[in-house]
């Protein structure tokens, strides 16, 4: 099994739309699953793998929702990098290959409302306020012999 590399408190993905990543999409989740971490300092050497902690029926509090599990144009990396320790169940931040490039998306769109109980969250699916890599990733690109 491939390690999941869970790097936030809250990740939230909306089912459907198409492959290009590009569709709009909204998402309704109680409110109560959205928690703010107030914890002990992070340790970006020994984060721990999410392997355990994957949900593919609902959404749920400290794990990561995969509404797409098994899609075939979405299989994830297909090699261990040498920043995850399987043993010890942790990955090095520091360590970690990143996709070359600087791509921004101005296109992006997110926005977030709360009524009752429920937070709705509504957004193209796009990084908005970051800076990503090429994707594709290129062959040349270190990344390339991790995941493509």
């Amino acid at each position: 099994m491939r390690p999941v590399v869970l790097i936030s408190c809250l990740t939230l993905a909306a089912c459907g739309g198409s492959s290009s990543g590009n569709s709009d999409a909204s998402t309704t989740i109680p409110s109560t699953i959205i928690n703010t971490w107030v914890g002990p300092a992070v340790d970006p050497t020994a984060l721990k793998l999410g392997n355990s902690h994957v949900s593919t029926s609902a959404p749920a509090i400290g794990d990561l929702f995969v509404c797409d599990a098994g899609a075939p144009n979405a299989p994830g990396a297909f090699a261990v990098g040498p920043w995850v320790d399987e043993a010890a169940g942790t990955w090095d931040l520091t360590r970690k290959v990143s996709v070359h490039g600087e791509v921004s998306w101005p296109m992006a769109q997110y926005s977030e409302s709360v009524d009752g109980g429920n937070r709705t969250i509504e957004s193209n699916g796009l990084p908005v306020g970051s800076v990503t890599g090429v994707f594709p990733i290129a062959a040349d690109d270190p990344a390339y012999a991790y995941d493509r």
